[in-house]
């Protein structure tokens, strides 16, 4: 809204390309919220953080959770969480792994499009934070790393196990052009960042029923593609071969090259 935060809930049904109203989360600056981010874990639907549209914007620490009817998905039972150790966040990604929403990135300060501070304290850093929330014990767990952006809207769902994040903002109030692919599988395990450049060329591509490849790097490689919805299809690939994709259907696909520990990826479509 250009007037304040607001309790609407709004819902796309993709089936018949409708929108609906849901039942609106109570009018308190507890559940109202700018900047705050959620997913939803089975039926419910659990969206944390943000900023309040009072004061100086002040950041939230408040999880919000609502019960979605799965007879009528327009009726939504809104709570909050009592939580002993209280966090905040603002403009993080979210997601649901292996059954528990993550909160990631983000920072623990509002601000304004620059990255610039609404309680005039200067330029924000990111929190470079991962958070767990346990929905049965109600408990929060904390990863943290060198460098993970803020002002994110968005994740990319690959699989259960593997998200990507593209850009965001660094800690200097700069915009990133960097992929962040996150390991889920092994406990949030390590957060991987490349640049979708020149170092993993793929040719032709388009392509029909072989690629090659050219990259930057020793011969000590491991070459995987992955479907775009996380199937690994083929692994352990010889890089300095031609790979046969005689057998793939139409359509776009992820390659990963593993150097030294260092992953390059790159995307390509098969005619």
């Amino acid at each position: 809204s250009n007037n304040g935060n607001t309790v609407n809930v709004q819902i796309y049904d993709p089936s018949q390309d409708i929108w609906m109203n849901g039942t609106s989360v109570p009018n308190t600056n507890e559940y109202k919220s700018f900047g705050a981010s959620g997913a939803i874990l089975g039926d419910t639907i659990y969206y944390f953080g943000g900023a309040a549209s009072i004061g100086s914007f002040n950041v939230q620490s408040s999880i919000r959770r609502g019960v979605i009817n799965p007879s009528d998905p327009t009726q939504i039972e809104w709570t909050l969480l009592e939580i002993e150790e209280n966090k905040v966040g603002y403009r993080m990604a979210a997601v649901v792994s292996d059954q528990k929403p993550y909160w990631i990135g983000g920072s623990e300060v509002t601000y304004n499009f620059d990255g610039i501070a609404y309680n005039g304290s200067g330029g924000v850093a990111s929190s470079n934070r991962i958070l767990r929330l346990e929905p049965e014990t109600q408990e929060w767990k904390e990863y943290f790393f060198d460098e993970l952006p803020m002002d994110l809207r968005g994740i990319a769902n690959v699989s259960d196990g593997f998200k990507y994040i593209a850009g965001g903002m660094t800690s200097n109030q700069e915009v990133t052009d960097k992929i962040y692919k996150i390991d889920f599988d092994a406990e949030v395990s390590f957060v991987s960042q490349n640049k979708f450049e020149s170092q993993l060329e793929v040719f032709p591509n388009p392509c029909h029923d072989y690629i090659y490849l050219e990259y930057e790097g020793n011969d000590d490689t491991s070459v995987n593609i992955y479907s775009l919805s996380g199937a690994l299809l083929l692994s352990n690939l010889d890089a300095q071969e031609k790979i046969n994709l005689e057998n793939f259907a139409p359509g776009m696909y992820l390659i990963t090259v593993l150097n030294q520990d260092k992953i390059i990826n790159s995307l390509f479509t098969k005619l």
